[in-house]
């Protein structure tokens, strides 16, 4: 035998060891750098951990709150309504819309994104609204 050893795949299409050998070197150099499947880093290297994260309270809707989260003065999320719910429907009341608001800076400051907010965070939270 040389010494590139080739293995025959089902479809009789060779693969050498030395291209499976590669493979396993990218993927284990991932693992090393803390890439994760969903594209975060680790949490330690997140460059927003101590940004300067601000949020204000907006007016949505029938007489209902949003929230912007701005990072170093910019805009970073605008949410005139409840997130993970269907419709445009903002939160009943301002202290509802600045706990998600405090909640969506946490998982930013973790490096996090999208910083999505499931219907069991809102449920978690104590923000869920129930039809009775």
């Amino acid at each position: 035998m040389g010494a590139r050893t080739h293995l025959t795949s089902r479809g009789g299409r060779r693969v050498s060891i030395i291209s499976l050998g590669f493979a396993c070197l990218i993927a284990l150099a991932m693992l090393l750098t803390g890439v994760t499947e969903t594209g975060n880093f680790d949490k330690e290297e997140s460059p927003y951990r101590n940004g300067d994260f601000q949020m204000a309270i907006i007016p949505a809707p029938n007489n209902t709150y949003g929230y912007d989260i701005l990072m170093n003065g910019r805009v970073l999320v605008h949410q005139p309504h409840i997130p993970a719910l269907p419709g445009i429907q903002g939160f009943n009341k301002p202290e509802d819309a600045k706990t998600v608001a405090e909640f969506v800076i946490h998982k930013i400051r973790q490096n996090v994104f999208p910083p999505s907010v499931s219907v069991h965070d809102l449920d978690s939270l104590g923000v869920l609204y129930r039809e009775r």
